[in-house]
C-alpha cells in the first residue's frame, strides 16, 4: 500500500501480496517484499506498478535478472537469478 512505502521512505514500489509458486518464490522472495527495481539483461526497469514487474519479465530467455527492494524492516535486499 502506499502508507507501506512512505514508511520505508520510498517514492516507487510493488509490494509482493502473494505467491502461488514460480521463480519468485523458489529464489526465496517471500510476500511483504517491496520491489523497487529490476534489471534485466543491462536494462534497468523502475518499478511503480504491478504491471511494470510483468513488462521487465515477460519474453525474457537466457538473462540474467536482478531484483533490488526490502522488507518491512527497511533494510535493502536483492535477489539475482536466470531467466
Amino acid at each position: 500500500s502506499l502508507d507501506m512505502l512512505n514508511q520505508l521512505g520510498l517514492e516507487n514500489g510493488v509490494i509482493v501480496k502473494s505467491l502461488q509458486g514460480g521463480k519468485l518464490r523458489s529464489e526465496g522472495i517471500k510476500e511483504g517484499f517491496v520491489i523497487t527495481e529490476i534489471t534485466v539483461d543491462k536494462e534497468t526497469f523502475k518499478i511503480e506498478e504491478p504491471r511494470d514487474v510483468t513488462a521487465a519479465l515477460s519474453n525474457k530467455k537466457d538473462v540474467g535478472v536482478f531484483l533490488k527492494g526490502l522488507y518491512s524492516d527497511g533494510k535493502v535486499r536483492y535477489y539475482a537469478f536466470g531467466l
